[in-house]
């Protein structure tokens, strides 16, 4: 995604799905955040993955 607007987009929903994870009951817990793609090759895409105490996909500000 060479789009500025989508990449801020995509960080802050990384943002939230991290904070919200902080709140998970324990480390087998996992929120995961993807979108469907049009490509029959791909059939979900992710975007956001965190567990309690750590984020899968590192947030880059």
């Amino acid at each position: 995604m060479g789009d500025s607007y989508a990449q801020s987009k995509i960080i802050v929903l990384q943002k939230i799905v991290s904070k919200i994870a902080k709140k998970l009951p324990n480390d087998n817990s996992e929120i995961t955040l993807g979108f469907k793609s049009q490509q029959k090759s791909k059939r979900i895409v992710p975007v956001a993955r965190s567990l309690k105490s750590m984020d899968a996909f590192p947030i880059n500000d």
